[in-house]
């Protein structure tokens, strides 16, 4: 969308000044560079034809990244970053009110499984839901936050968007408990996919939080006996006149090609694909699940942040703090120590400020 609309500036306003010469001049567009071949869902060549006549009005177009408040205003999630709660408090000028994932809510609503009882126990578990016996698994598992998600899994989901980005995106990566090691796992990985932005925030979850009181906890001992319903089938929508049709086997996005220049700047090639995941998530033994989600503060003004709405114990006192036994799918690795000190002793990373020529990147 992005390039037509430019090049249909182009066609009445003429190419950008410095078109003649640049990659997209000579038919090479942001997934050629990369190695990829889209799928058949978009006639891309025709497309290269018509730039090919007309020309570009941009050289660069697409930059996602996570905008807290126009997101507010649209009543979406930050781009494409996963939810950091299932239910939160949002601040404005006109006060402060509780916000629901709508599309969870949704289900929940369609199960017979909302309730009042029902939220108090999502503040109460800080917004996951893993811990809420009555919702099924498979709800569970489509509703996880950004705490219960493999961070490895969103560093390859932006390789793959990478593809069809010719600026960069604002990547977050949020680590429970960020260790030296993972972090610079996280920046390796994410170089040898072939992003151009490794890390953009790294965001982190406090040791410990302060209990606040808003929920009564004896409202909590009450149990929830719905019982969830079987999901409603959903009918295709066919077009006029005609049954539709679904092909038998998933088509991927884009299929991997060779380029035809494997020199790249610095002897360092672009990856033509993405790898697909070492393995599939294991879920978490119960006595692993989280207790209670994190906060999670945005680099905003108080004003448009998002926040956890907060849940208590009438028992507690508001000085009490609790700490936090959320693991991520990084930390349950049996390799994640073993990995923290193989990176350290790399005789390639080791830095000597006493003796500089024994450090290959020091010495150059």
């Amino acid at each position: 969308a992005a390039l037509t609309a430019s090049c249909d500036l182009a066609e009445k306003l003429g190419p950008y000044e410095t078109y003649a010469g640049s990659p997209v001049s000579k038919g090479e567009l942001q997934y050629d560079m990369w190695g990829v071949t889209p799928s058949d869902l978009w006639d891309w060549e025709a497309l290269k034809e018509k730039i090919a006549k007309d020309g570009v009005r941009n050289s660069l177009l697409v930059a996602p990244m996570p905008t807290a408040s126009t997101s507010q205003i649209m009543g979406f999630n930050e781009c494409f970053e996963p939810y950091t709660s299932n239910i939160y408090s949002r601040r404005v000028l006109a006060g402060e009110f509780q916000v629901v994932n709508p599309w969870l809510l949704k289900d929940l609503v369609d199960r017979g499984l909302w309730s009042d009882n029902m939220k108090n126990r999502i503040i109460a578990d800080g917004g996951s839901i893993q811990r809420i016996p009555n919702i099924p698994d498979d709800l569970k598992a489509l509703y996880k936050t950004v705490w219960e998600l493999s961070q490895r899994h969103i560093v390859q989901m932006a390789a793959d968007r990478g593809a069809f980005i010719d600026q960069s995106q604002s990547l977050n990566i949020h680590m429970q408990a960020p260790t030296m090691g993972k972090i610079t796992s996280m920046h390796f990985t994410g170089w040898k996919l072939g992003l151009k932005t490794g890390m953009y925030y790294l965001r982190t979850m406090a040791a410990a939080a302060p209990i606040q009181f808003t929920v009564d906890q004896e409202k909590l001992k009450v149990a929830d006996t719905n019982v969830a319903r079987n999901p409603v089938k959903k009918r295709g929508i066919a077009g006029a006149g005609s049954p539709a049709t679904q092909s038998p086997t998933p088509q991927p996005m884009y299929e991997s090609k060779q380029p035809q220049n494997s020199a790249v700047a610095n002897g360092v090639p672009t990856p033509s694909t993405t790898p697909p995941p070492e393995a599939e998530a294991k879920s978490m033994p119960k006595k692993e699940l989280p207790m209670r989600a994190p906060p999670f503060t945005a680099d905003l003004p108080e004003g448009s942040s998002p926040k956890l709405v907060a849940a208590d114990s009438t028992t507690g006192t508001p000085d009490e703090e609790i700490k936090r036994t959320v693991k991520q799918d990084e930390d349950a690795a049996d390799d994640s120590k073993d990995r923290e000190g193989d990176i350290y002793a790399d005789a390639v990373l080791a830095c000597s400020i006493e003796n500089p020529e024994a450090c290959i990147m020091c010495s150059g």
